[in-house]
């Protein structure tokens, strides 16, 4: 046997093409900004209309899924900044460049200055997933731990 990899943790989106998977947690998305960009959120979430009113930054690979849920929305996406990581996203939106939009699991512990407001947009949502490809072995220690994920995990 090849050494291959048989499990991976990815994050949504990703492309599907063969992998089978199990859920491990759903998280909310949020917007973090500095207080300059806090007047353009009404209240303690982040409508589509108002993430269409200041510099958005963004995963490369949410890209298309807030286009098009902006899109739906009937409003035009302002995307100032893409990044490839959630801390690049942090650290722009410190500095003041535009507003963030991050998973809960990757807001910053500290982030004095700035607000974080939840995106009050389902599409918007973001998974954690344990991914393998359906056709490929996998080992007794792969399925139990599969199992035990299916058993255990945290569903939202």
């Amino acid at each position: 046997r090849r050494r291959r990899i048989e499990l991976a943790v990815v994050r949504t989106p990703y492309r599907a093409g063969n992998l089978a998977s199990a859920a491990v947690a759903e998280q909310q998305t949020f917007v973090l900004g500095t207080e300059k960009f806090r007047a353009c959120f009404d209240g303690e979430s982040a409508s589509p209309a108002a993430l269409c009113r200041v510099p958005l930054i963004v995963y490369r690979r949410w890209e298309a899924i807030v286009r098009e849920t902006l899109d739906v929305a009937e409003q035009t996406s302002n995307i100032a900044f893409l990044s490839d990581d959630a801390r690049t996203c942090a650290a722009l939106a410190e500095a003041g460049a535009g507003c963030a939009l991050l998973p809960s699991s990757a807001l910053p512990k500290q982030h004095s200055g700035m607000f974080a407001l939840r995106a009050d947009c389902e599409a918007l949502f973001s998974r954690i997933d344990v991914v393998w490809d359906e056709n490929a072995y996998r080992s007794a220690s792969a399925l139990r731990f599969v199992e035990w994920i299916r058993q255990n995990a945290e569903h939202a």
